[in-house]
Formats: C-alpha cells, sequence, structure tokens
C-alpha cells in the first residue's frame, strides 16, 4: 500500500484530489497526518516537523518509514 499526501494551501483543492481517483483502486491511501494533529497549515506543520524532528516530513517518510 502506498502512502499519498495531497498538499494544497486551498483545503477544497485537497479535498476535491483526494476525491478524484478511486485511491484505493491503486492501493494507495490519503495521508491526513498534518490535519489530524491539528494542523491545518501545511507551511507551519512542515516548519514545526523539521525543528521537532531534525529532518522535513518528506525525508522521514522516505528512510524512516
Amino acid at each position: 500500500m502506498y502512502k499519498v499526501v495531497i498538499i494544497d494551501d486551498e483545503p477544497i483543492i485537497v479535498e476535491g484530489l483526494s476525491r478524484l481517483l478511486p485511491w484505493e483502486q491503486y492501493h494507495c491511501r490519503i495521508a491526513d497526518v498534518a490535519e489530524m494533529v491539528g494542523f491545518t497549515d501545511v507551511a507551519h506543520f512542515s516548519r514545526v516537523f523539521k525543528k521537532t524532528e531534525g529532518i522535513s516530513a518528506n525525508e522521514y517518510r522516505n528512510t524512516k518509514l
């Protein structure tokens, strides 16, 4: 299963893209990590994540998961 992160500063765009494709059919799951932990601003989430973990969320995903 692949994890897909859809990022945009407009929530309506993120919602539309998450519903656009049958993600499960392609063995993908939408990752709503930033929203689940209370961040609605992705840029702010990215800054806090990097400050906390020492690497970007993207680097973390590619090396730790």
